[in-house]
């Protein structure tokens, strides 16, 4: 599913109303499921500012529909600010391609709450497929012009997957007006008595300060029969630590509560720690199931840290996808600004020209769509994945695609670092690459990652190739491709029981790149081979690069007596003005493209 982080849309804030009584016109055997379960409304009129239709609506993934197993879904209520005439509504199951449409059919819609009950159709809930529940929303010119829609909305918070639009097969996150009031109409006649499960849940950022308090957001349902009039969620940190947040609440069945409590964590030992959250206590009595039902998460507290030397930027890049070259254009306008402050690399979709292999992997863990990207691997609180897309930015805005890219880049870029990198390469002796690289490890990297990984990564700029293209072949030029890795793609295991680390690699470059355009890119993140259940274990904690020297051809080292345009590196491939050249040796680019080594 394609999720891009904003689509932003407009209202006004009106007063919290109540349209219907609670699930009106629904019989006995009937209740609702979705990210608002109750009839409340604090924006009616919110606006795509923009006349059109647009297929609008919510997903619901397995996760969340798996209590709801042997339910049957019999139709759809949506509230709407105004009358609207008649929409389509639909209800379709998504899988690895284009969603599967399981029953549409129109009706009238009109201001307040509206039940849709299906004609002659029911679903059957497996609670391991995932759903989009919605509708065709009309917004008219004269909308725009009184600048009001008819999109109602919870307000406040926003929740993954709980506004979608859905437009050219792709489903894209709506912002800035909270849920949609759109519910599924289900059929609980068969239901457990008293159940309750986990549904949203979110604790901020990974890297905590003993200051910092630990936030836990976290949507709990009633996916039990009965009306839950109290309850009490666990929050326990490590194995030992419980800590409990007692909920007056009433929840009749498919009804949901938010919890949202910041605890002090200042007693915390420093170094990683584990979170479950889950409910216990219902209605005053144990809850067995509870602990399977809940929800953990990792994170890790730390007083000192490291200075990052960039924020590297992995590229899931498609040669075939002309977003590509879109984003790749973005990313060079960002990079004016941030200069090396980011680390691009274009990781290119198995089955290109450009693909490397063993990279594969990297694309089923974090490629959702092609091209997307992540930045440090790391995962931003509240997101439905680690990557990013801007696809549907970078035509229509593509103006304002560097400035965001330029504004994440720059955030993702201030969280810790627990170890720190330098390389050093050069080739000599023909095509003999030879990679050193060093650096320091604090103490609390080894409680927060257990043993470190340095994954070292071949990168070359200026990759021409040719590519078929509905007009047939076309030459094509590449920058910051990925190569080939020097180290195993899931990296050299370093002790973090040690302060430092020097390591020494050597390999031999294919003949078919450009030595003269090579550059190492490195990483450091958790060692082990990633799942799609730990990827927010493996964000990466620093990363470096250096222009790989060409030392082939180079006998002696000379006075530097030349001036002019020439170019100059330190031997760890640093470009350095010439103003700035201390005593050292160096190796001096000359304006023809030739290699000196030189000493000042």
């Amino acid at each position: 599913m394609n999720l891009i982080r904003t689509i932003t849309i407009a209202a006004v804030m009106l007063p919290c109303v109540a349209t219907v009584s609670a699930h009106e016109g629904l019989s006995a055997s009937q209740s609702v499921i979705g990210y608002t379960t109750t009839d409340e409304i604090a924006i009616k009129n919110a606006a795509f500012g923009q006349a059109g239709t647009y297929t609008i609506g919510a997903v619901m993934p397995s996760s969340m529909l798996a209590d709801f197993k042997g339910c049957k879904i019999v139709g759809i209520r949506v509230a709407s600010g105004m009358d609207l005439g008649r929409a389509s509504f639909t209800l379709s199951k998504n899988g690895t391609g284009a969603p599967e449409q399981l029953h549409s059919q129109k009706q009238r819609v009109y201001e307040g709450w509206n039940n849709v009950f299906f004609t002659g159709y029911e679903y059957e809930i497996t609670g391991e497929e995932e759903l989009f529940y919605g509708f065709d929303y009309t917004e008219t010119d004269a909308m725009v012009a009184a600048d009001a829609g008819a999109l109602c909305t919870t307000g406040g918070y926003d929740v993954n997957n709980s506004f979608v639009w859905f437009d050219n097969g792709n489903y894209y996150q709506v912002t800035g007006v909270g849920s949609l009031c759109i519910q599924m109409i289900v059929d609980i006649t068969d239901m457990p008595k008293q159940r309750m499960s986990m549904g949203f849940f979110d604790n901020g950022f990974k890297y905590k300060k003993p200051g910092e308090g630990l936030e836990i957001f976290a949507q709990i349902n009633n996916t039990g029969a009965e009306t839950v009039n109290n309850f009490r969620v666990v929050c326990r940190i490590d194995d030992d630590d419980f800590r409990y947040i007692d909920m007056e609440e009433t929840l009749a069945y498919g009804q949901s509560s938010t919890v949202n409590k910041t605890f002090d964590i200042s007693d915390l030992s420093l170094g990683g720690h584990s979170l479950y959250v889950y409910v216990d206590k219902i209605n005053g009595i144990d809850y067995a199931d509870g602990i399977s039902r809940g929800i953990g998460a990792k994170f890790a507290v730390y007083d000192t840290e490291l200075t990052r030397n960039a924020a590297f930027v992995e590229v899931y890049a498609d040669q075939s996808n002309r977003y590509t070259a879109l984003l790749a254009d973005a990313f060079a306008e960002a990079g004016e600004v941030l200069g090396d402050k980011m680390i691009l690399l274009n990781n290119f979709r198995p089955g290109n020209q450009l693909a490397v292999t063993d990279a594969a992997y990297i694309h089923e863990l974090y490629a959702y769509t092609w091209p997307s990207f992540t930045i440090n691997r790391s995962h931003f609180p509240g997101e439905a994945h680690v990557a990013y897309d801007v696809n549907q930015y970078i035509e229509q805005m593509a103006f304002l695609v560097p400035v965001m890219l330029e504004e994440m880049v720059e955030q993702d870029i201030t969280t810790p670092s627990f170890a720190d990198l330098e390389l050093e390469s050069e080739i000599a002796d023909g095509r003999q690459l030879t990679v050193k690289a060093r650096g320091n490890i604090l103490p609390v990297a080894k409680s927060i990652y257990g043993d470190l990984a340095l994954t070292l990564m071949l990168v070359e700029d200026d990759v021409n190739c040719k590519q078929q293209t509905s007009s047939g072949n076309k030459r094509y030029t590449h920058s910051n491709v990925l190569r080939a890795y020097i180290t195993p793609a899931t990296g050299k295991i370093l002790d973090t029981s040690k302060p430092t680390y020097e390591e020494t690699f050597t390999i031999t470059v294919p003949e078919d790149f450009d030595a003269d355009n090579l550059s190492v890119v490195g990483v450091l993140s958790q060692a082990g081979t990633p799942t799609a259940n730990t990827l927010y274990d493996f964000d990466v904690t620093n990363a470096a690069k250096a222009k790989v020297i060409n030392l082939s051809g180079i006998e002696n080292v000379t006075d530097d007596a030349t001036q002019g345009t020439s170019e100059y590196y330190t031997l760890s491939g640093e470009r350095v003005q010439e103003s700035d050249l201390g005593k050292g040796i160096y190796i001096r680019v000359n304006a023809d493209g030739s290699h000196t080594k030189i000493m000042r």
